[in-house]
């Protein structure tokens, strides 16, 4: 998990600015950089929930060995 996240976050970040440079040549980029914002903000916290979920479940599975 950790190594998809090390991965999976820089390039999230990578699209969000490239997209941010493409919105910048529209004439209202405000709300879709505003929700482009939000889905980036979403795609960070569903790694991290991602990286919680694996440590519970190793946790879970060293304490039924134990």
């Amino acid at each position: 998990q950790d190594k998809i996240n090390q991965a999976l976050i820089p390039r999230v970040i990578r699209q969000n600015e490239r997209l941010d440079e493409h919105i910048e040549n529209h004439e209202d980029p405000s709300e879709i950089r505003d929700l482009l914002r939000g889905l980036t903000r979403l795609a960070l916290i569903a790694a991290a929930i991602g990286t919680v979920a694996l440590i519970l479940s190793v946790v879970a599975l060293v304490l039924s060995v134990l």
